[in-house]
């Protein structure tokens, strides 16, 4: 066989589409599993997207689209934008693409190989991944667990002075893997550095419209921050594939379209058709307070599930969909409590050490998927932990 190429290497998947993958294996075999270890939505229907799709395959649009994507869609993007943020933002301040492909993307028209990246831990993997991808540094700021997983800007501020390689701070609120929101003094602390320092700064905020417990206001708008935002989450539409990045930037925003063009050519017009037509609709955000209430109501019912299993400790979430659990009092790491929970009791989750080192003894949980899977998922979880809780003692 031929070589590959040494920078292959650093190819790596997503953790938890690898661990889908175990567990497809075992439903090929016949044995079922309960899926809890990816942020697929199944749960969800959206029914504004279903009758939009169905529109548009009555004249589907199959040929090229614009590379950026469809005029329309980045403009009806660029007018949600403006209205939030208060910029005049227009259709060159958009690019419409999938919104992993856009972090890695982002990374490799902002830095150079070489370059330091400062990425939160825990954080969500193709931050990390984009940027070994991208052939950058990776410098991790911490996130407290004892402090409701918020940064310290002081400790990232020296991180910065004592590091002067770092060209780009990626911040995310709410949180992937951890469902919870920055506090609002310290998001702008982040902002505020990165401007000071002239950093590129990606401002992740995926799951913005997904905030169920307390208020959180947008914060003030700086020229050099990235928005990045998809229709996966909130819309309940990861099929679709369609995300956004928004800049005041447009030579950043053109250099990510050139991005696509020569990777993908450009998105599926029939998608963004679609999406056109959902993020038009004046009730879209309906949808989006109904998956909140949903969301709290499955948290309270995961809090009555594992809150009596001692040992098994989580920061309750505040937005988005997931909890993410340090299992440290099983005597397993991640990636052992993960694949032994698929193996002994069929249920998936994924494994913390991909989110960061601080994710080494944590597994996350997605709450979005179908509600009857969710209740049996989590006792199996509950019974597996106290299994191994039990073996441990008596090791010791």
């Amino acid at each position: 066989m031929h070589a590959l190429s040494k920078r292959s290497r650093v190819f790596r998947p997503q953790p938890m589409f690898e661990i889908l993958s175990a567990a497809q294996d075992l439903e090929r075999s016949g044995v079922p599993v309960i899926h809890l270890e990816i942020g697929d939505t199944k749960g969800f229907v959206n029914p504004h997207v279903v009758r939009a799709l169905r529109a548009a395959t009555e004249s589907p649009q199959l040929g090229y689209v614009a590379s950026g994507g469809t005029p329309s869609l980045r403009q009806a993007f660029a007018r949600r934008y403006a209205q939030e943020k208060g910029v005049a933002f227009t259709e060159r301040n958009v690019v419409v693409a999938p919104a992993n492909a856009l972090i890695s993307q982002y990374l490799g028209v902002t830095c150079d190989p070489g370059d330091a990246v400062l990425i939160p831990d825990p954080g969500f993997p193709t931050y990390f991944l984009g940027a070994e991808f991208n052939g950058l540094r990776v410098i991790t700021y911490p996130l407290d667990p004892t402090d409701g997983w918020n940064p310290d800007p002081q400790g990232i501020e020296r991180l910065v002075r004592d590091n002067p390689g770092i060209h780009c701070l990626v911040v995310n609120s709410p949180s992937n893997p951890l469902g919870t929101v920055m506090e609002p003094g310290r998001l702008d602390a982040l902002l505020d550095l990165a401007d000071r320092h002239g950093l590129h700064c990606l401002f992740d905020e995926t799951y913005k419209n997904l905030v169920f417990d307390g208020q959180t206001p947008a914060p003030r708008h700086r020229p050099g921050v990235t928005y990045l935002y998809s229709l996966s989450k909130d819309a309940a539409a990861p099929g679709l594939r369609v995300g956004c990045a928004v800049s005041e930037n447009t030579e950043l925003i053109g250099k990510l379209v050139d991005y696509s063009s020569l990777f993908f050519s450009c998105g599926p017009g029939l998608m963004q058709e679609a999406a056109l037509a959902y993020v038009s609709r004046d009730d879209s955000t309906d949808f989006a307070r109904g998956v909140r209430e949903e969301i709290a109501a499955r948290v309270e019912k995961a809090d009555r599930i594992l809150g009596d299993v001692n040992g098994l400790s989580y920061v309750r979430p505040s937005a988005a969909f997931y909890l993410f659990l340090d299992i440290s009092s099983t005597g397993m790491d991640a990636r052992e409590f993960a694949y032994r929970a698929l193996r002994e009791r069929q249920v998936c989750v994924c494994p913390g050490d991909s989110f960061g080192r601080q994710g080494a003894a944590c597994v996350r949980v997605t709450l979005a998927g179908d509600p009857a899977e969710l209740d049996e998922g989590l006792r199996r979880l509950a019974e597996f932990v106290h299994a191994n809780q039990q073996l441990a003692s008596r090791g010791a």
